[in-house]
């Protein structure tokens, strides 16, 4: 909990900072790398590359890694498109608000002593993501909210909705 606290009260300061305008670039960014800190509160580790495709749109692939604090392992692979939206004064993708969909793959095994009913499984999430990303000369910030569904429950599935909302506060570089 203690984590929990630190990570939120250092994103809360990081809003208070008054940065110089993100738009303001010479040369629009076509790509971008990230990690997501907030996943390590919950035993995640994720990372994501965005490329832009065209104009506003851009496409992401990522990866989560599930090792830490739980007797889970796991690995999941994700993909999304997204149309930025939001300044859109000529401007290019991966700079202002986007929105778009993802799918993503969670591969799983148990190792612990209690019985579950499974050891392993793979689950399949569809979902879509609002963010609103800055970039600072090559530093990149991207807070995101997203909403997913697990569309078949199947065997090995360890979820207990189907449904979920994830918040995510991004941080990388772009280039």
């Amino acid at each position: 909990m203690k984590t929990v606290v630190t990570v939120l009260s250092c994103a809360f300061l990081l809003a208070l900072v008054p940065f110089p305008d993100s738009q303001a670039q010479e040369t629009p960014r076509a790509h971008a790398i990230s990690v997501n800190p907030l996943g390590f509160v919950f035993g995640l580790m994720n990372v994501r590359y965005e490329q832009r495709v065209q104009g506003t749109n851009s496409f992401h692939v990522g990866g989560t890694l599930v090792p830490i604090y739980t007797n889970y392992m796991g690995f999941g692979l994700t993909g999304g498109y997204r149309w930025y939206f939001l300044p859109n004064e000529g401007r290019k993708a991966l700079c202002g608000m986007a929105a778009g969909p993802f799918l993503s793959l969670l591969f799983w095994n148990y190792s612990g002593t209690a019985s579950i009913g499974s050891e392993g499984g793979v689950v399949m999430i569809l979902g879509g993501d609002l963010s609103y990303k800055w970039i600072w000369t090559n530093f990149m910030l991207e807070p995101s909210l997203e909403l997913g569904f697990i569309p078949v429950k199947g065997k090995g599935d360890f979820y207990a909705t189907t449904a979920f909302l994830g918040l995510g506060l991004h941080l990388g570089y772009a280039w």
